[in-house]
């Protein structure tokens, strides 16, 4: 009976009194990062294209990230490996947690590089020698205070609006001249808008364009936007494998760059999210930038965080199925979780 799959989620078969002793004396952060037999089949697994494994929370993604990550390391022993996300506090937590999960491996640890995407970008643009300034949100909405101040004509929305245009149409997709948004089709933001009241956005957006340019002022947006640019056409790419945990909030510009980091091929992208956990992204096309995932999407369903009542009320809050816009359907039908 236990070599029954169902029975791999709920036992584990000790071979002798040392390994039941050990189990019960690690300590737990130990057990934070402990591999189910399911979740190691994807850690393993050989993929030719860049993956995306998706999940409910509680399902063990980011787990399955830090473990993908050591497994390349020692897999490949001369690889350079990127383990990223989009926040500093998460990629300080995936660093702790692989450090926990490594162990006594400093070699290991030497080749996994753990930092934020925006932390890996404002190395490489130092490194570069182009001479801008990364500026802030807070800084830009400044710029554009002052362009607001000057302009004559009629805004056709609030300056809020101008502003959330700016950071989530024109700076999130690098949008560079009048034709490119006159004809983008803005996913996700619930105004529509005319071309005229287009044309007359694009007036204040080009002329803050123009005064960042000035100041030497880049944002964050913009740099990945052009170290992906510069990244792409080199033959020699920083990172062999890049991990990329909480990936359904990553903007586009973030897997632009991404994907020029890598060396391409077998196993070079994965990315762990869910998403029905998506909290700072509209929803946006992987493949128009390159990414494709379809054929290699997984879903992980064995609950380990989350009681099985507890689960179950709050998984009414979603469908069963949530897709992206490239049509890739995560299923979570199948969930179960390990405790009543």
């Amino acid at each position: 009976p236990f070599e029954h799959p169902d029975a791999f989620r709920r036992f584990r078969l000790m071979d002798d009194v040392e390994e039941l002793e050990q189990a019960l004396e690690y300590p737990w952060e130990r057990w934070t990062v402990f591999l189910h037999p399911v979740q190691q089949t994807l850690v393993e697994k050989q993929f030719n294209g860049p993956v995306r494994v998706s999940g409910s929370a509680g399902t063990g993604k980011t787990i399955v990230a830090l473990h993908r990550a050591l497994y390349l390391a020692k897999t490949s022993p001369d690889a350079r490996i990127l383990l990223t996300t989009f926040s500093e506090p998460l990629a300080r937590n995936l660093n702790k947690k692989l450090k926990i999960l490594a162990g006594n491996q400093p070699r290991i640890l030497e080749r996994i590089e753990v930092a934020a995407l925006e932390s890996v970008a404002a190395r490489l643009l130092a490194s570069s020698g182009r001479g801008v300034s990364l500026v802030s949100n807070d800084t830009v909405a400044e710029v554009l205070k002052e362009v607001l101040s000057e302009t004559t004509e009629p805004l056709p929305r609030s300056k809020q609006f101008v502003l959330n245009e700016w950071l989530n149409v024109v700076d999130a997709w690098q949008l560079e001249d009048w034709s490119s948004y006159k004809n983008f089709k803005r996913l996700g933001r619930k105004t529509r808008l005319a071309e005229a009241k287009r044309a007359a956005l694009w007036s204040v957006f080009e002329d803050l364009h123009r005064r960042l340019d000035e100041r030497d002022f880049e944002t964050l947006q913009a740099a990945f936007h052009h170290l992906a640019s510069e990244f792409k056409s080199r033959k020699n790419k920083p990172y062999d494998y890049i991990v990329v945990d909480e990936a359904q909030d990553i903007s586009p510009m973030q897997l632009k760059f991404v994907s020029a980091l890598s060396a391409g091929g077998v196993n070079s992208l994965f990315f762990a999210g869910d998403l029905g956990q998506r909290i700072f992204q509209t929803p946006f096309s992987w493949v128009s930038l390159g990414v494709e995932i379809r054929g290699r999407s997984h879903t992980l369903r064995i609950n380990y965080r989350t009681s099985h009542q507890i689960r179950s009320q709050t998984d009414r809050l979603l469908d069963n199925k949530v897709s992206d816009v490239d049509g890739n359907t995560e299923d979570r039908s199948g969930t179960v979780s390990v405790f009543n």
